[in-house]
């Protein structure tokens, strides 16, 4: 190998069940309330290899942190669906400059949720994703990293999640729908999970909560109903244009194999465990952008 390492940050991603949004005159005190699940697969961002991207929160985070270098990304996930892809993409730019500088990662963490909500890709999905823990994360007060607050409440290890998606949209469409009554049912689940935060009371507020609301349904007709019927599966939820199922580790293929046959692009997945991680490579080993 030649040349100088280069910092590449691992982030995994974030499946939001409800929320609420908030605006404020000020980027880094606008967000939401809400709750969701972060798990795998993790996207990898470098900085100092590669080619810089010209547009999009990504583009818009370099602008921020005034940052000139290559910048290399392998995205496992596909953008639109519902993955939180762009905050996870952003979030590992701004924590690679930081690396890259020795600077900040709190600032760097806040300029990623600043170039989110200035380019109106997320509102909360920074936040989630900026903790050492995995599992559950419970956004209690809405704000970037270091203004907002969340919790995290550990996954069992013996579930997996099953996503299924079809389609794109938007998050600016997603919000520009997103009903009152939908806002205050998000609001009364996560005022129920803030008394009870436990795992078994996520899973029952989120697959209640996208029932009630029609978002599960909407997504996948009847074939909701035959999912949550079958053994092994605790519940599940929609966000914008994916389905997330938390099933037993042992019923996962069953599930996947059915909603593969309806047709439905269709991941496994797990409960990430871990935090976001640093890894120092040298230019040639970074993934191309857009990998």
């Amino acid at each position: 190998m030649s040349g100088s390492l280069v910092p590449c940050w691992a982030v995994p991603h974030h499946v939001t069940a409800f929320f609420t949004p908030y605006y404020a005159g000020e980027p880094l005190l606008t967000g939401s309330r809400g709750a969701g699940i972060i798990l795998t697969p993790l996207a990898r961002v470098c900085y100092g290899a590669g080619s810089r991207p010209q547009e999009g929160p990504v583009a818009r985070v370099l602008d921020i942190l005034s940052a000139r270098e290559p910048l290399s990304i392998h995205e496992p996930l596909p953008a639109r669906r519902g993955y939180a892809t762009s905050a996870a993409v952003t979030l590992a730019a701004a924590l690679a400059v930081a690396a890259f500088r020795g600077g900040s990662l709190l600032a760097a963490a806040q300029a990623a949720h600043r170039a989110e909500v200035e380019c109106k890709t997320g509102l909360g999905d920074v936040l989630a994703l900026s903790s050492p823990a995995g599992g559950v994360a419970v956004r209690i007060e809405p704000g970037a990293p270091g203004v907002g607050r969340v919790d995290y409440i550990p996954a069992p290890p013996t579930l997996a999640v099953v996503t299924a998606s079809r389609g794109e949209e938007e998050t600016s469409s997603l919000l520009g729908r997103l009903s009152d009554r939908e806002a205050s049912e998000a609001l009364n689940a996560l005022r129920r999970l803030e008394r009870d935060p436990t795992f078994d009371r996520f899973v029952e507020e989120a697959t209640n909560y996208s029932l009630r609301v029609g978002w599960l349904r909407g997504l996948l007709g009847d074939v909701a109903a035959e999912i949550l019927s079958m053994e092994g599966v605790l519940g599940g939820y929609s966000k914008k244009r994916v389905a997330v199922f938390i099933v037993e580790r042992d019923r996962a293929a069953d599930v996947a194999d059915l909603l593969s046959r309806y047709g439905y692009e269709v991941r496994l997945h797990e409960f990430w465990r871990g935090g976001l991680r640093l890894e120092w490579i040298y230019p040639e080993q970074a993934p191309p952008w857009g990998e």
